[in-house]
């Protein structure tokens, strides 16, 4: 038995290394062994023990092809996951701190102090980059902004500017985290809103301002059109 004892410890050493074909060498070889020996002495004692043996050497390296398998494909995982943020990092053109530095200025309301900071940590040029997407995001939704003040010069600065949230796709929700107002207060504006565009209760704000928007943005592009005629 302390053959066994012997060989079940390289077995279990063999898995614990990740060579999965050793342990299954190993593992036929003791069973063959343990059923020869068994064979020519013919003790009873040694047969009591054969199915064990044989059960035992049998899961051994089963298990072992299992955690092999298993690592190879966590290993796999891990370098692809490695290559994907080489590639990110490489497209931003940042470093992985920048990358969670920035990251960190998205998700979190952070006071100027740690702004200044988390600014500090990115590259010159990436937060040139930064500042230049935010100016064009800028001036982008400032333009919109001016296209539904015209379009609705009735409306109040605070209702145009629900109006741009609303044509963003914003819920009632997240048009109140970001001006900072009450539901209530919000779904009243909407009202007004509906109001003062002449909305019946069946009609959708949304999709009535955005075919506002496609009328005006046509009649402007057939006006541009005459014009360089």
């Amino acid at each position: 038995m302390s053959n066994i004892t012997i060989s079940l410890l390289f077995t279990m050493l063999s898995i614990c290394a990740y060579m999965s074909n050793i342990s299954i060498l190993l593992s036929s070889l003791t069973i063959a062994s343990y059923t020869i020996c068994t064979l020519i002495t013919d003790e009873p004692f040694l047969y009591s023990y054969l199915p064990l043996i044989i059960i035992i050497y049998t899961m051994i390296p089963l298990l072992g092809r299992s955690l092999h398998s298993n690592i190879s494909s966590l290993l796999k995982s891990s370098n692809l996951l490695k290559e994907e943020e080489e590639m990110l990092l490489k497209r931003l053109q940042m470093k992985k701190e920048e990358l969670f530095a920035f990251a960190e200025l998205l998700s979190e309301n952070n006071p100027e102090e740690k702004t200044s900071s988390l600014l500090n940590i990115i590259g010159e040029q990436s937060k040139e980059n930064l500042f230049t997407a935010l100016a064009a995001h800028q001036k982008k939704e400032k333009s919109k902004l001016d296209t539904i003040r015209r379009i609705y010069p009735n409306l109040s600065p605070s209702e145009l500017n629900i109006c741009r949230l609303i044509l963003q796709d914003k819920t009632v929700s997240q048009i109140c985290e970001l001006l900072h107002r009450s539901s209530g207060n919000i779904t009243s504006q909407r009202a007004n809103i509906r109001a003062k565009l002449g909305l019946k209760k069946s009609d959708n704000l949304k999709e009535a301002l955005q075919e506002r928007m496609r009328l005006y943005e046509e009649e402007h592009r057939q006006e541009d059109f005459s014009a360089m005629r």
